[in-house]
């Protein structure tokens, strides 16, 4: 079904698109926190967003995705840009809303300007008001990340780079390792990409990324100090943390065969 993000597949009896199970439906908001040098959150940010949204190599299959990078200058708050992409996913009628954050946090919230924060609890309002979104999945790559709070008959899955309580890191000149770390699962075996662990030959095995299965990927390399120290963490809500999807899988390199034909006499 993965290549219903490129190509709709259709029943044969009755005509009607087969929706998919990943993809058909979603929408992702990525948010680049701000920083006087922004280039780590807003390469964190643009690679996840690649990742998710590639017809390449289709992995959440993601068509309806909004990026915000707090760094650009313009006229309006961050908060209105943050607001008008809600607006946008409810337009959408999206049902799944992707999440990722990955910048700076504190007690004032997530810091989106010089000296404008966005507190949890006005994203929880948003995505309340988002009536269709029957499923968050956010990845918040942050210092003391908070707890998504979404209404009881609403699915949750969570993933934090750190502890509640504890610091993220990220470096100035290569990002963050945890959104790196999620890039790799999505997307490099089928890029034939190599793990940033040396020497390490890791692998997601079956055809679809789960919840159980990208949660052990991650912990076999926060155990080999891919992660430099941090402890990861994941709230879920409502959820089969077992069977649950989160992307396709590739087990294998994607490769593309061109065949060329040259005209006779060719000089």
């Amino acid at each position: 079904m993965r290549n219903s993000y490129i190509n709709p597949v259709k029943c044969q009896e009755c005509d009607n698109e087969i929706k998919s199970i990943i993809g058909d439906g979603w929408g992702a908001i990525l948010i680049a926190g701000f920083d006087e040098d922004n280039d780590s959150f807003r390469n964190d940010v643009m690679m996840f967003a690649q990742a998710i949204s590639s017809k390449v190599l289709p992995s959440m299959c993601v068509s309806t995705v909004i990026t915000i990078d707090s760094a650009t200058q313009t006229t309006e708050p961050v908060s209105v840009r943050i607001d008008d992409a809600f607006n946008t996913v409810m337009r959408h009628n999206v049902h799944t809303l992707v999440f990722l954050y990955s910048g700076h946090h504190g007690n004032d919230g997530f810091k989106v300007g010089m000296n404008e924060y966005v507190s949890m609890q006005h994203i929880n309002r948003k995505i309340q008001e988002c009536t269709h979104v029957e499923k968050v999945i956010a990845f918040v790559d942050c210092c003391q990340p908070e707890i998504f709070r979404v209404k009881e008959e609403r699915r949750l899955i969570q993933f934090n780079a750190t502890a509640s309580t504890d610091t993220a890191i990220s470096l100035r000149n290569e990002g963050s390792p945890f959104t790196k770390l999620l890039v790799q699962a999505f997307t490099m075996k089928a890029s034939g990409g190599k793990c940033a662990l040396p020497h390490c030959e890791c692998r997601i095995d079956g055809p679809f990324i789960t919840i159980d299965s990208l949660s052990h990927y991650i912990e076999i390399h926060r155990q080999n100090g891919l992660l430099r120290g941090m402890e990861p963490d994941k709230s879920l809500m409502k959820i089969n943390w077992q069977n649950e999807c989160l992307a396709y899988n590739y087990s294998y390199k994607v490769a593309f065969r061109f065949d060329i034909v040259l005209p006779e006499p060719f000089t």
